[in-house]
């Protein structure tokens, strides 16, 4: 199998992939199309995504297929894996998420540990630069993204703490899922005979949508890649797990406990770090169909934030593609529009029996959605 190196000549490509939970069926029905259409256009019938792609990242869920797509699996694979895990993961609840997570984690560390075993960061088998989105609570550190860069300065460090090449994949794939109310956090081996790191999901950064994060990878040199800018010589995907807009009418707030607004607000922070990664990237890059921000921002179309000595011009070429969980943005794919509590179940990150009419949804948008230009 030919690979792309993530050093070297030549225009590179990033693949940028949000967390959500079960909702990552919406991110593989775009995979799926977009591993079709590199197919045809390139007519390599056998082709992976880990082929075409030189960084692949992901946070949370992103981070479970960023890891199976960089290994090189086909998304037949990819597929049918996640939908069974899917169901045995969540398959039953044991808390409510106060005391306690709403689920034990052994069926997906169990799960990870069988696929993955003892691989390390710094194994040949990950085909291409892979990207893994978490935050360490412990220290406070804002140790958000960890890859498999040889030149990134914790690669290969004097102190074993400082060799992220030891790190086990499947520990850092599951720290990125620690989910707080869903899973227990991960304590994270970081060298052997030192102490370890407490980790939770890689939502809880400001990256649940990581492409600016990937960015800031690609092109700041003590991250160690260095890539140059330019929609020549840069591009990436983006692609979501579904987005809306939280919307809470009739008495909420009035007489609405102090405990529970500050909690819908923390919570909301996660769609409004998501919703500035998504402006700025819009604002920084060349899309070809740009999404709308908000109704006063619009998409952006136009307003181009580029290098200082040359204003106006795209540091990358840049497509997102997501579905809108908007009971009436849904109807044209469905056929009719969803009740009010239909679609809470299709935002839940938890209720895999909706991922049949998820993914249903984002394939037809997928045909919608993704163009050979974008990323050809």
């Amino acid at each position: 199998m030919t690979t792309q190196p993530a050093q070297g000549p030549g225009p590179k490509r990033i693949l940028a992939l949000d967390g959500g939970g079960v909702r990552g069926i919406v991110t593989i029905a775009f995979l799926q199309r977009m591993e079709a259409v590199l197919r045809d256009e390139l007519r390599r019938p056998d082709l992976v995504l880990a082929d075409h792609f030189h960084l692949i990242g992901g946070t949370s869920v992103g981070s479970i297929l960023a890891t199976m797509l960089a290994l090189g699996w086909p998304m037949e694979r990819v597929h049918q894996t996640f939908t069974g895990w899917c169901r045995e993961i969540f398959g039953s609840r044991i808390g409510l998420g106060l005391l306690w997570p709403k689920f034990h984690a052994g069926p997906l560390t169990q799960r990870l540990d069988e696929t993955l075993g003892d691989m390390r960061l710094g194994d040949p088998r990950l085909l291409t630069g892979l990207a893994i989105v978490t935050k360490r609570l412990d220290t406070g550190s804002p140790w958000w993204i960890v890859t498999n860069n040889p030149r990134s300065k914790y690669w290969d460090g004097a102190d074993e703490r400082d060799r992220n090449r030891l790190l086990r994949v499947a520990d850092l794939v599951r720290a990125s899922t620690a989910a707080p109310t869903v899973f227990n956090p991960q304590w994270l081996p970081l060298a052997r005979g030192h102490s370890e790191g407490l980790f939770v999901d890689g939502g809880l950064t400001p990256f649940n949508n990581p492409s600016l994060a990937l960015l800031m990878l690609a092109r700041i040199s003590t991250l160690g890649y260095g890539w140059p800018l330019g929609p020549a010589s840069l591009t990436m995907i983006s692609i979501g797990t579904g987005s809306w807009r939280e919307r809470r009418t009739g008495g909420y707030g009035r007489f609405t406990p102090a405990a529970l607004i500050g909690t819908d607000a923390l919570a909301d922070m996660i769609g409004t770090s998501q919703k500035l990664s998504l402006a700025l990237m819009q604002w920084l890059s060349k899309s070809r169909a740009p999404w709308e921000i908000n109704s006063e921002l619009g998409t952006l179309a136009g307003e181009v934030l580029g290098p200082g000595s040359n204003p106006g011009e795209p540091l990358l070429a840049f497509q997102r593609y997501d579905v809108a969980l908007e009971a009436d943005r849904l109807e044209p794919y469905l056929g009719w529009q969803p009740s009010l509590a239909h679609v809470a179940k299709m935002r839940r990150l938890d209720h895999p029996g909706q991922q049949e009419t998820l993914y249903r949804i984002a394939t037809r948008a997928a045909e919608e959605q993704v163009r050979s230009e974008d990323f050809v």
